[in-house]
This record gives structure tokens, C-alpha cells and sequence, in this order.
């Protein structure tokens, strides 16, 4: 019951409206009702999404022929147990937005969007979102701090698991008077490091999320906070980056960073970066080219953030290595 975020896929099977999860390296959906990882409302509100859909003839959207309205079901959910609900479709009829109105209240549900979605391939949400019904971001407590929420804002699946990891980022990261969050998403990492006195500044891509960070950072009282939507390569054009942050932390996704924002780690940090991966392989590549870059491991601490699957987060310090060091590689 760790995990406070679930996907599930619709699709009709023997003429029936269903929905699961793709079964490994295919699109063929495998029905799954409730899954002892997720918490027990989720199972619940997909079985009365599942039946408003087909009291209301709404059908599941067929990848193969375009046709079809429901595609996904997005369930995230806090560590007080509210949940947000997101509906997924190609098509916002009048019979999806009555759908996902009525379960506003059920199970805890607090927050009703839908996804406008009708474009193929695997992203599983458009820019396309409205706001259906409730409160429009859902608020949740990490680390003793506040923080809100959007659908297609980036969160840790694992609450428990969250706060053990960015204790341990904390703890690696020591006491910084200025942090650099690269890959910030809503701004947890930095503002779980983060005390009232110190400068943090984060860039991420999605504008929904840094939105949502200067919101967090508020709500936080982290008056000298900045947050820019912004990739690598923009940041560095508009900031002077050379060794200006005492600790530059990094989170990127699983298929890791590139040599340029890599790069900007390493001119931007004064002796310390924190690197956060989820994928041990890309971990690796990338702290590589840190090595190149006269950088060396300090420490590496794994975090078992997916309880019962192959998977592992690792949180990696890295400090400037000596003259010494330098000539061994």
C-alpha cells in the first residue's frame, strides 16, 4: 500500500469496459482491480469509474483505430489519504465531465480533472488539463513541510520512502548557505534542504511544476527562494554560473542527464554535488563524466524507494577531487 500513485489503462475485453496495467514490453492491458501497492480507495473509485462509464455507453480508446473516448484513469493520493482523480480521454464529452464530477467526495476524492489526450503514442498526459470539480491542487506533508500539487506536477510515489531519501540528500548536502536544484519539479528536494536563511534557487522545464515550487517555497516561509522554467542550456545562458552555489543537487529522470547539464553542475557547484537516480546504469554514465570533469564519489547510499521490484534509488555525493586524484584518470 506504498505507492500514492497509480495509471491505470482502459480497454474493452469481451465486449466489456475494463482497465489494468500493460503487461511488460507490450500494450496489451491486464485487468487489475485492486493491487496490494496501491491503497484500497484506488481500487474502489477505478470500479465506480468503471461503471458510470458503462451506465453512460462511454467507450475505452482503441490505440489501433483511433476510436474510442476513455484512455487512462490517473489516481495520486496524499499521506492523509485525499486523492486526485484525472480522467484521461481523447475527447471531453459531456458524458466524461458528468463521470468525473460524480466522484468528487467518494473515497476521499477532492480533486476531479480530465485530460484531453488524443494523439498517439505512450505520453500519458496532454498540456490539455481541466478542471472538473474540487479543490485544485492537492496539499501533502513531507519532511515537516507543505507542499501542493498539480496532476502533471512530478512526485514521489513513495511518501515513507520520500522521506528517508531526502533525509539522506540532507544529510549528504550538509549545511549550504546556497543550493542549485537542478530537475526541481515542485521544489522538493531543495525545500526539504533548505532552512529559512538559505538562498535556493531550482530550474525545471514543465512550468506546471515550478508554478507549483514557488507556491511550495511560500507556503514553506523560503522568502529567498527563486524557481525558473527553464532547461540546462537556458539557465546558463541567463545566470552567471561559475561556482555560485554551495551545494548543487540533481534528480533527474531515469534515463538520466546529458554531458551539458552535467557541465553546469560542475561550474556551478563550489565543492558539492548531490545526485539522485533511480536507474543504477545511467548513474554511472553520468558520474563518469564527472570524473572526467575533476569531480570524485564521496559516498553512495542506495534507498529502497520500490518495495518488492528490481528497482533501486541511489543518492550519490560528489566533491572536487585533488591534483592527486585528477592525474589517476
Amino acid at each position: 500500500r506504498y505507492r500514492n500513485k497509480a495509471i491505470y489503462q482502459f480497454a474493452e475485453i469481451g465486449g466489456r469496459l475494463t482497465a489494468g496495467f500493460y503487461a511488460r514490453h507490450s500494450h496489451r492491458v491486464v485487468p487489475c482491480g485492486d493491487c496490494p501497492l496501491h491503497p484500497e480507495a484506488f481500487g474502489k473509485i477505478l470500479k465506480k469509474v468503471i461503471y458510470h462509464a458503462e451506465k453512460q455507453n462511454v467507450s475505452a480508446y482503441d490505440e489501433q483505430t483511433g476510436k474510442g473516448v476513455l484512455r487512462r484513469l490517473y489516481l495520486r493520493s496524499t499521506a492523509a489519504g485525499d486523492v486526485m482523480l484525472c480522467v484521461v480521454c481523447s475527447k471531453p464529452t459531456p458524458q466524461v465531465k458528468q463521470l468525473c464530477a460524480s466522484m468528487l467526495g467518494f473515497e476521499r476524492t477532492v480533486s476531479c480533472y480530465i485530460n484531453v489526450c488524443n494523439k498517439p503514442g505512450n505520453a500519458v498526459l496532454s498540456d490539455k488539463m481541466l478542471h472538473i470539480a474540487g479543490v485544485a491542487k492537492l496539499e501533502d506533508v513531507l519532511c515537516g513541510k507543505r507542499f501542493l500539487l498539480s496532476p502533471a506536477s512530478f512526485y514521489q510515489v513513495n511518501h515513507d520512502g520520500a522521506e528517508l531519501l531526502y533525509s539522506t540528500v540532507r544529510s549528504l548536502a550538509g549545511e549550504a548557505e546556497s543550493i542549485l536544484d537542478m530537475y526541481c519539479g515542485t521544489g522538493t528536494i531543495g525545500i526539504c534542504c533548505a532552512s529559512g536563511g538559505t538562498s535556493l534557487t531550482g530550474f525545471d522545464v514543465n512550468a506546471d511544476a515550478t508554478d507549483d515550487a514557488r507556491l511550495n517555497a511560500g507556503a514553506n516561509g523560503l522568502d529567498n527562494a527563486l524557481f525558473i522554467c527553464a532547461d540546462a542550456e537556458e539557465f546558463a545562458k541567463k545566470h552567471d554560473t561559475k561556482s555560485a552555489f554551495d551545494v548543487v543537487i540533481m534528480d533527474p529522470p531515469r534515463k538520466g542527464s546529458t554531458p551539458e547539464v552535467v557541465g553546469l553542475a560542475c561550474r556551478c557547484a563550489k565543492e558539492k554535488i548531490v545526485y539522485v537516480s533511480c536507474d543504477p546504469a545511467t548513474l554511472a554514465r553520468d558520474c563518469a563524466l564527472f570524473i572526467k570533469l575533476g569531480w570524485r564519489i564521496d559516498r553512495s547510499v542506495p534507498v529502497d524507494m520500490f518495495p518488492r521490484t528490481a528497482n533501486i534509488e541511489t543518492v550519490v555525493s560528489l566533491v572536487r577531487a585533488t591534483p592527486d586524484i585528477r592525474r589517476a584518470f
